[in-house]
């Protein structure tokens, strides 16, 4: 069986490159973006089975990039963002986001999450 694939679209380099090694590690292929319009090119050419979120990038939001996603897919969308405001949060999961993780939370947090999104995928 080949390689669940992640997409990851991040600004931060110091966590786009640790997210990256961590699903690297946990045996998935990724692709990661700085910007969303790079990640949507990326959605479209890379055929991911999840995608993982900042809400804030430099050319659009994260719940704008989660938005075109949903127009194309219904992969499981997880919002990765050191933003707690509730109206921000809110948006995300309007825009279709199946989880929000609060970066706090820490790179564990997350991992668990996409490994229990990509399970479920597997059963059906």
């Amino acid at each position: 069986m080949s390689a669940r694939k992640i997409l990851i679209a991040e600004d931060s380099h110091e966590v786009r490159k640790a997210m990256e090694d961590a699903f690297s590690e946990e045996g998935y292929e990724v692709k990661a973006a700085e910007r969303g319009r790079d990640a949507l090119r990326y959605f479209r050419e890379f055929n991911p089975d999840l995608a993982v979120l900042d809400l804030r990038l430099p050319d659009m939001t994260g719940s704008e990039l989660c938005s075109e996603i949903r127009q194309q897919s219904v992969i499981p969308v997880i919002i990765f963002s050191a933003v707690e405001d509730q109206g921000e949060m809110d948006a995300a999961r309007t825009s279709g986001a199946d989880n929000y993780i609060v970066k706090g939370r820490g790179l564990l947090d997350l991992l668990n999450r996409v490994s229990a999104f990509l399970s479920r995928g597997k059963a059906t």
